[in-house]
């Protein structure tokens, strides 16, 4: 049950206001542990068990049978970094019944209040129990009131701190930890269905309001090399890898022609989301400075009419084996234009690529560093030198910082090109048509949100069936969200009633 729920936590409404998104969640896994006194359960998985609760009864041969739940969502949609500004967690009431138990049949008992706290070191849901349980911190913790009635669902309840912790922390946070604040007969009992009680309605739910914050990350980059040509001489299959320069020149070649040079440089930018706004990059290259290179016409650094271009890489490369005919490709989109220098020993600072590192983030697949080359490859002698990272000296090395937002995800359904669903009509008076021809419906989920991203309604949708009629005419005019999700995709469109 839980394997086939795992879907859910993708199967979100982003909505995007003033910067900030919002992300409705599924939990992904919970559990109940248990301990008996005088029964031993205290090594007892109770994956499968309908409630997520926190309870004390008598125990089955004396002495008392403690319960506590684990409740996780994925959270990593959110950008490390943001600013959590608000996040709500909706738990339903398990209800009358579902427990045969005398003292928890009815539902809700007691003196309840009990805690939700941040856990902090993992768990399996087929493997916890309550000696091997994870561990957690009581810092912002929040309390849930003692019940007012059997059935009490506890929706919007309030766990933004909760979550910013999580967000911040995210190697030691794996979700919500719910226990009674006290844990002592007489009977007390907080019951909330779980994932395997099998209603998708009453699933946990979390809803998560977030501003990105900008972040700045300071790189060096982690390789760069020169490729040569000489005329009539053949340096166009030699790897230079060991250099001390990265630099675009020309100069008279050994054997008359020219002897043509070009840089590549290369940062890792894994750290920063693929689904960041570029707010700026700022790539810093270092003058090599004169005596460096021996040959005569490049003894002093920087000379001539020397204006480059830096430009996107779009094939891969390696630093060992690339050479002048073997080079990667790029691309003059978003190209920078380097001056002319102003003197031999002139550092290139603050070079504003922020379009470039855009296009790196939003094509990963086709960015794989700098293209450094002369505008004017043809004589007299022109070259702009930089350090290299061969040049030994680190305060030469070049450097990229980068400040970057994540972007509004508001678009989801622009991750298929041919979208799977067709909704119409919209704007709709009452009744909209779901076409599902395209997908498989087994596992899929139908659900309605309004604009605020408040889920109204959540149902299966039936294997087989390729067409859906969803009635809106109950709801007031505006704007709803419909979302059909599976393990294999996600979609959301916004529906208008009028």
């Amino acid at each position: 049950m839980k394997k086939y729920l795992i879907f859910l936590s993708l199967f979100y409404f982003v909505q995007q206001s003033l910067s900030q998104n919002t992300i409705v969640l599924t939990a992904t896994r919970d559990l109940s542990i248990a301990y008996h006194d005088n029964y031993p359960t205290e090594n007892t998985n109770y994956e499968g068990a309908f409630q997520t609760a926190g309870f004390v009864i008598p125990g089955y041969q004396g002495g008392i049978n403690s319960n506590r739940g684990l409740i996780d969502f994925d959270l990593s949609d959110i950008p490390s970094g943001s600013t959590i500004t608000s996040a709500k967690l909706n738990l339903y009431a398990l209800g009358p019944g579902v427990i045969t138990t005398t003292d928890l049949s009815n539902g809700h008992v007691g003196q309840n209040s009990s805690y939700l706290r941040r856990i902090t070191s993992n768990w399996n849901a087929n493997t916890a129990t309550w000696n091997n349980a994870p561990s957690y911190t009581t810092s912002n913790q929040v309390t849930l009131a003692q019940s007012t009635s059997a059935s009490q669902d506890y929706l919007d309840i309030d766990v933004a701190a909760l979550v910013q912790d999580m967000i911040d922390n995210p190697t030691q946070s794996f979700g919500f930890w719910l226990g009674l604040v006290n844990e002592q007969l007489p009977t007390r009992a907080l019951l909330f269905a779980s994932l395997d009680y099998g209603d998708s309605t009453k699933f946990p739910t979390l809803e998560v309001t977030y501003q990105c914050s900008p972040m700045t990350v300071s790189l060096t980059a982690t390789r760069d090399l020169s490729i040569a040509y000489h005329d009539n001489y053949p340096t166009e299959n030699t790897n230079y890898e060991g250099a001390e320069q990265t630099a675009s020149f020309v100069i008279p070649g050994y054997q008359g022609g020219i002897n043509s040079n070009r840089g590549l440089l290369d940062f890792d930018l894994s750290d920063i989301p693929s689904n960041s706004t570029i707010i700026d990059a700022k790539l810093d290259l270092y003058a090599l400075g004169p005596g460096v290179i021996t040959t005569t016409d490049l003894s002093y650094g920087h000379i001539g009419e020397n204006s480059s271009y830096l430009r996107r890489i779009t094939s891969n490369w390696n630093v060992n084996t690339a050479t002048w005919n073997n080079a990667p490709s790029y691309t003059n989109i978003n190209q920078v234009t380097l001056p002319q220098s102003t003197s031999p020993t002139q550092d290139y600072l603050d070079i504003n690529v922020t379009a470039l590192v855009q296009d790196m983030i939003d094509n990963p697949n086709q960015s794989f560093g700098f293209w450094l080359g002369l505008i004017d490859e043809q004589l007299p002698t022109r070259a702009l030198l930089f350090a290299s990272l061969d040049h030994g000296i680190p305060s030469k090395y070049p450097k990229l910082d980068v400040t970057y937002q994540c972007k509004d995800l508001i678009g989801i359904n622009d991750r298929y090109e041919d979208n799977p669903v067709h909704i119409y009509p919209n704007p709709t008076s009452g009744l909209v048509i779901l076409e599902l021809e395209k997908i498989n419906t087994n596992k899929c989920m139908l659900s309605i949100l309004d604009f605020s991203g408040k889920l109204i309604s959540r149902e299966n949708l039936s294997n087989g069936q390729s067409k859906y009629v969803v009635d809106l005419s109950s709801y007031s005019n505006g704007m709803y969200f419909i979302q059909v999700g599976s393990t294999d995709f996600s979609y959301t469109s916004k529906v208008i009633k009028m």
